[in-house]
């Protein structure tokens, strides 16, 4: 098994309760770092559109305090003229220690009125001040009918009534396997992201490589291996900063590792680095849709509280990152909450 440095990335916390991190709600500053609004939004439409904030401050960041905090914003004109002072509130899912970075669907009502807009995002303390030091403006524009979000060959159906985790991941497995015989030539090289000790690519005809930062499940996968002649290979690496020369694979995967990541962007465009021209993406079995004001699953929750980096995405905020990478989906299944895709680095002929 080879074992590559890792990128610097801030170490994972592990505890999220109020208390447990100091004082509540006391000093609170705050870094949006990215967020998914397009350019354009319709007018006088309710939404909400993932924005990732890390708590800076000194004290823990609650929405279940008497005087809670709330993601919120003000809708400004270019000139700075304020256009709605009052924005929706959203509500933190979990308590944000100092330090601690989550994304977070924010509900957003636009402007009845078409045209240019400022959007300044910030947090606000109940009943004691609008903290908007650490504002960020993103300029929208504000038109008057909903335009397509998502590409008209987008399959979309209600989720099947015997739907569970694993059998989507079979199901998933299968498309995957019918993808790859389409395109099977000799030699191929298949890069899984995210795959652990038992990556869904294995038993492809190819040599397959299974990335992931856990290095003790990769080295049982390699006692697993050893000695079988298996054309599978292990590798400890972080996909922020993929150790493989450019167009070095003819097929990358990922099975629900893509909402994992602090920043998929910069790992789409990494895969899009390694993939070859002629080459495809699969993302398998991501979440798709949203949860409102906080109040996501107990399992999501407590997966939150664990220090795990979830996140969920809306269809609309999938397409989003294609068209910013330059992707291309041949295909596109979402099946009631798992989002299954076909990707590839030219436009489909």
């Amino acid at each position: 098994m080879n074992r590559i440095k890792l990128a610097d990335l801030p170490a994972r916390p592990v505890d999220n309760v109020v208390g447990d991190g100091g004082p509540v709600n006391l000093d609170v500053r705050y870094r949006i770092l990215s967020h998914l609004l397009p350019d354009a939004l319709p007018r006088d439409t309710l939404l909400t559109r993932n924005v990732r904030v890390q708590n800076t401050g000194t004290s823990v960041i609650s929405s279940r305090t008497a005087n809670p905090v709330y993601l919120s914003y003000h809708w400004r004109t270019p000139a700075g003229t304020v256009v709605v002072f009052e924005g929706e509130r959203t509500a933190f899912p979990i308590d944000l220690p100092q330090g601690r970075t989550i994304t977070v669907p924010t509900i957003i009502r636009t402007p009845p009125g078409p045209g240019s807009y400022m959007l300044e995002l910030m947090m606000i303390h109940e009943q004691v001040a609008w903290l908007s030091r650490d504002a960020v403006s993103v300029g929208v524009e504000i038109v008057p009918e909903p335009e397509r979000t998502i590409p008209a060959h987008w399959v979309v159906s209600p989720p099947s009534e015997s739907y569970t985790y694993e059998s989507d991941h079979y199901q998933a497995r299968d498309w995957l396997r019918e993808e790859f015989g389409r395109r099977h030539r000799p030699g191929m090289r298949v890069l899984e992201i995210g795959g652990c000790c038992n990556p869904m690519a294995r038993g492809l005809d190819a040599d397959v490589y299974s990335i992931d930062i856990d290095v003790q499940t990769l080295q049982i996968g390699q006692l697993s291996i050893d000695g079988s002649g298996e054309r599978l290979h292990f590798v400890c690496a972080d996909a922020h900063a993929l150790p493989f020369a450019g167009r070095s694979f003819d097929c990358v995967v990922l099975f629900s590792s893509l909402h994992h990541f602090a920043d998929p962007l910069a790992v789409l465009r990494n895969i899009k680095y390694v993939l070859k021209n002629d080459g495809f993406l699969a993302i398998m079995c991501e979440p798709v849709g949203t949860y409102l004001n906080g109040h996501a699953s107990r399992e999501f929750i407590e997966e939150l509280e664990q220090g795990i980096n979830e996140q969920i995405f809306t269809r609309e905020e999938y397409h989003h990152f294609f068209q910013r990478v330059g992707l291309y989906a041949t295909w596109v299944a979402v099946d009631g909450g798992s989002f299954k895709a076909i990707l590839q680095p030219r436009p489909p002929a």
